[in-house]
């Protein structure tokens, strides 16, 4: 098909789309039969807790592609809404988890594996999100919905194992370069706690004396002036500073 631009760049551009409109729009030139993907949404919602990071999943029970298995909450997106709003209302419907504002949540990427759903074409908008412990506490699940403990989960329906694994490494870079364990740890805390998320999360020990100098010369944590107290001896108790940099580097190099 040949195509003559004529006038300026406006009028080259109109004849373009003109040709494209009257050479697709007919019908006698339109394919037999046309299949598209459909969107969905997928969401990997982990909160931190007794030293471990859990996942929440939801019953997945299609015969004969998967029985009595567990797979992330997610769903269709609907004609009339965002894809946002598809998370926060499938989070409502399938868990009972609210969005507030509370939540920290990320668009993570899209999954578009041909055979990713062996019912049909779906391709997903995965996204990441960090329930606070305060928000955990909260938080009545809807009927089914279950937090597993990530490091020992049963294998998840779908793609929901390369999800959630993809999920973690946007975590664990976050754990470096932003103060993304605002949301993972308590309101109060102790030094301890900050460095024990630190090595659980990124499989890795620091030095005590290098990692609180490295908190202390980023000034992101205050002072309670309360102590925790337990079997060892009193610690002083900290939170977070109310305004912090949304981009800070965690790990000294």
């Amino acid at each position: 098909m040949q195509i003559q631009c004529l006038g300026g760049h406006n009028g080259g551009r109109s004849a373009l789309v003109s040709a494209f409109v009257s050479r697709w729009a007919s019908p006698m030139s339109a394919p037999a039969s046309l299949h598209f993907a459909v969107l969905a949404v997928d969401v990997v919602l982990v909160t931190y807790r007794d030293g471990d990071l859990f996942v929440l999943t939801i019953p997945v029970h299609l015969p004969p592609y998967f029985s009595h298995a567990h797979g992330l909450p997610g769903g269709l997106i609907r004609p009339e809404e965002t894809a946002e709003r598809a998370v926060e209302r499938i989070l409502l419907d399938k868990t009972g988890v609210a969005l507030t504002k509370g939540v920290w949540i990320d668009q993570l990427a899209a999954f578009s594996e041909v055979d990713r759903d062996p019912r049909g074409r779906v391709v997903s908008l995965a996204y990441v999100a960090v329930l606070p412990p305060e928000l955990y506490e909260r938080t009545t699940l809807a009927h089914g919905a279950t937090w597993m403990k990530v490091s020992s989960r049963q294998k998840l329906a779908y793609d929901h194992d390369l999800i959630l694994t993809t999920a973690i490494k946007r975590i664990q870079g976050k754990l470096v370069y932003t103060p993304i364990a605002s949301w993972l740890l308590p309101k109060k805390f102790t030094l301890t706690d900050v460095q024990g998320c630190y090595e659980r999360l990124l499989h890795r020990s620091f030095d005590r004396r290098n990692f609180r100098k490295r908190l202390q010369q980023l000034e992101i944590l205050e002072e309670v002036g309360e102590f925790a107290r337990g079997q060892h001896r009193p610690a002083m108790l900290y939170r977070f500073a109310k305004k912090l940099p949304e981009i800070v580097s965690m790990i000294a190099e």
